[in-house]
């Protein structure tokens, strides 16, 4: 089951969207699932740090706290999964949060092996790397698409493109705003 659920999230993310919403998790359950997705992700963060040096100024303030990135990983989903249903849900959408949560775990739990895997093929063969990571990137784009899609009832998912790609810049201009605030606030950094 997860095997095939792990390529159709791959090449029919829409379908592998509709079979996560109809495991209908428990909340205790889908709690479980973002910690573990977490920790496991802070590691493949740290390895790879390891083993680039390059990276480990990248996620220098993730690999000195283990602890803190998993928190902040699973903040982060859950703050992903509230965007996804409460913007969905603006727009018509019948999604619930508990369905947006689990989207949001296996979203990241794929994409994380998806690191994983472009990690080894640069390790093994970087002129593998190169074609993996744009198809990497265009799935990143693709499968949130189609799970928001499947989640909320939407029938095109170009519009849902155009939705989230809207929903980000807002969300990128309001925390940046909100940052200016801050750092004027309290007299500037340093």
């Amino acid at each position: 089951m997860w095997g095939q659920l792990l390529i159709d999230s791959l090449i029919r993310p829409r379908a592998a969207g509709r079979r996560i919403l109809g495991l209908q998790l428990s909340g205790q359950s889908l709690v479980e699932a973002a910690v573990l997705v977490s920790c496991v992700g802070t590691l493949v963060i740290h390895f790879a740090a390891e083993k680039v040096p390059e990276l480990q100024g990248e996620f220098a303030g993730l690999t000195g706290s283990p602890l803190l990135a998993t928190f902040l990983n699973v903040v982060q989903l859950g703050l992903m999964a509230l965007a996804a249903t409460w913007v969905g849900r603006r727009f018509g959408g019948t999604g619930e949060l508990p369905g947006a949560l689990a989207l949001v775990i296996w979203y990241n739990f794929v994409a994380m092996l998806l690191v994983a895997l472009l990690f080894g093929a640069y390790l093994i063969a970087p002129v593998i790397a190169l074609p993996l990571g744009i198809a990497f990137i265009g799935w990143l784009v693709w499968a949130p698409v189609c799970f928001i899609a499947e989640l909320h009832g939407f029938a095109n998912p170009l519009v849902v493109l155009a939705g989230l790609v809207l929903t980000m810049l807002v969300l990128f201009f309001a925390v940046n705003f909100v940052a200016m605030l801050l750092i004027a606030a309290f007299g500037g950094i340093g």
